[in-house]
């Protein structure tokens, strides 16, 4: 390599150890692979500056939550923001609402009817593997969801998304145990993540226009006039349901990060 295996050695020491041990490639005489990961959130739950959602007695704080100080991409050092400000205030919030809420009276239906698919997975002497939906749910967004998006590649991603969901429907957990079950905890985690795929693509799809993360090829400009909006969506019937709520900014009008 340009650099000399000295150079790399003593400047790289991490990285080297990183591309040996966990890509088996020697750094000094073969290239690095490259490829995306995710770095932050620009989005999340909706709350208001104290935390709070839609949903009684639900508050959210950090990247999980969203509210709105980030714009279409974040810039350095608004985590922290994140954490320290909203972190704070979410949990002064949370904690007064419990100090006066009452408990809610336990409801056995609901609770026999959450955890009845659950069972049913365990049941199962033949379905799907979880890990193995997660697999693919990873190549679909990667191929039809990722950096540089068309309609096309849209509905294509959205229609295997919606497929892996009808798969998911029959997925088996193997594992019997009642403690630290991470076969159990892998298929929750998987559901999730197809229904928020759903939600990633659909809203992807409506939005034509590029702004931030989000690149249309088919609509490559930023378009203020239609789109300086957040969107919202939340769960429907057969599919998510979208809304929008307008950027909320006072002293500064928002630009294009341009650097």
């Amino acid at each position: 390599m340009h650099l000399g295996k000295e150079k790399i050695e003593s400047r790289l020491q991490e990285i080297c150890d990183f591309a040996r041990h966990f890509a088996g490639i020697d750094p000094v005489t073969q290239p690095i692979p490259v490829s995306p990961g995710q770095h932050y959130m620009m989005g999340g739950i909706s709350t208001d500056i104290h935390g709070a959602t839609n949903l009684r007695g639900l508050f959210a704080a950090g990247e999980a939550a969203c509210v709105s100080i980030h714009g279409s991409n974040r810039l350095g050092g608004n985590s922290l923001l994140e954490t320290l400000v909203f972190g704070k205030e979410s949990g002064i919030a949370a904690a007064a609402f419990a100090a006066h809420a009452s408990a809610a009276p336990p409801n056995e239906q609901d609770l026999d009817a959450a955890i009845a698919p659950i069972r049913a997975w365990s049941r199962r002497t033949d379905g799907e593997d979880p890990s193995a939906l997660r697999t693919e749910m990873q190549r679909v967004m990667d191929q039809y969801v990722g950096i540089y998006r068309t309609e096309a590649d849209l509905l294509e991603g959205v229609r295997r998304i919606r497929e892996l969901q009808k798969r998911f429907e029959r997925i088996r957990v193997v594992d019997q145990s009642t403690v630290y079950n991470v076969n159990l905890s892998d298929a929750l985690e998987v559901g999730h993540m197809l229904e928020l795929a759903e939600v990633i693509v659909v809203g992807a799809y409506a939005r034509t226009e590029s702004r931030g993360a989000h690149f249309r090829r088919d609509y490559p400009t930023r378009d203020d006039a239609h789109w300086m909006k957040h969107t919202i969506a939340v769960r429907g019937a057969e599919a998510p349901q979208l809304s929008y709520t307008p950027v909320a900014y006072t002293r500064w009008d928002p630009k294009e990060r341009v650097y």
